[in-house]
């Protein structure tokens, strides 16, 4: 699949490609028109999803992420909500804290509390090639995969 260039006349500063990137990731996860995020993406991009799911792992490319992972996502999201919190940036390097909110598809709340997310991402000429997303595992399992946790009894081990 062909992603265009996606300049707006000139450098952005990385924590522009980010905050820009995050707000075309809402609009599209909204159903609004916002522009294409894939295109904010390097080809060879490196996506990192830290933890102990099933989410969790490395996707490399603009494709994987795409088809495997979003794709994956859309079959168990019916709505969903990404929006910036905060944000830190010193040359390449970019931090966020997150807000992703939503609903599954059998009406499932993910994130009712509103909690924030950590982000972390690296900017090469206006393009995003790598992120490390920070998401909470207990919140993808139970509530993305219809997981059950269960607390372990007193005196055994975790």
């Amino acid at each position: 699949m062909e992603y265009p260039a996606d300049k707006r006349g000139g450098e952005m500063e990385p924590k522009e490609v980010v905050t820009e990137f995050i707000s075309r990731c809402d609009a599209g996860l909204a159903g609004r028109e916002g522009g294409d995020p894939y295109a904010l993406l390097a080809e060879g991009i490196e996506l990192r999803i830290q933890g102990h799911t099933i989410l969790a792992g490395d996707y490399v490319g603009r494709e994987i992420i795409e088809k495997v992972l979003v794709g994956g996502l859309a079959t168990r999201v019916a709505k969903a909500r990404i929006e910036l919190d905060s944000l830190i940036g010193d040359g390449a390097k970019v931090a966020s804290l997150l807000r992703i909110t939503g609903e599954t598809i059998d009406g499932k709340v993910y994130n009712p509390k509103d909690d924030p997310g950590g982000c972390l991402f690296t900017v090469n000429e206006d393009q995003i090639s790598q992120i490390r997303l920070f998401l909470d595992n207990t919140m993808v399992e139970t509530v993305l995969y219809g997981r059950q946790y269960v607390a372990p009894e007193l005196g055994e081990e975790a």
